[in-house]
């Protein structure tokens, strides 16, 4: 896969990092797919990720219109199903518990297509501690974000 055959971020987890990285892939021309479990993160996530967006514009980071497509681009759901349709990059940004993480990841090993790339935002863990159980360890690596992303 090249970068441009990346059109599709799944964002695994609604909390900070996730709302972060979600509107930043969004703002360069990525569709975008937030999953969490509860429904109430995401909703935070929603409104979190709006203020973020009009900072933004506020300070001439973006401007109305691409900050309006960017939001465009973003989309949230607790289906596992629907978040992981033809996704091509998932970034997971779960808590730090290695069993959690694996157990999330091989479930959406089971859901995304065989080419779907599986990434880390762990900041705390090796991501060799649960590289097996994503089920695409060869297709799998840390890809870390600093706050503010």
């Amino acid at each position: 896969m090249r970068i441009d055959d990346i059109q599709r971020v799944l964002i695994l987890g609604a909390g900070i990092m996730g709302r972060q990285i979600g509107l930043q892939c969004a703002r360069y021309g990525y569709e975008v797919r937030i999953y969490d479990l509860m429904p109430e993160a995401l909703q935070a996530a929603e409104e979190q990720i709006k203020r973020f967006a009009r900072e933004f514009v506020t300070e001439g980071m973006l401007s109305e219109s691409a900050a309006a497509a960017a939001l465009a681009r973003i989309t949230f759901t607790s289906d596992p199903v629907l978040a992981a349709e033809e996704a091509d990059l998932l970034s997971e940004s779960l808590p730090e518990q290695p069993k959690l993480k694996g157990k999330v990841l091989g479930q959406f090993n089971a859901l995304c297509p065989e080419r779907t790339l599986f990434t880390t935002n762990s900041s705390s863990l090796v991501p060799s501690q649960f590289a097996a159980a994503t089920g695409r360890p060869d297709r799998f690596c840390a890809l870390h974000f600093h706050q503010p992303v």
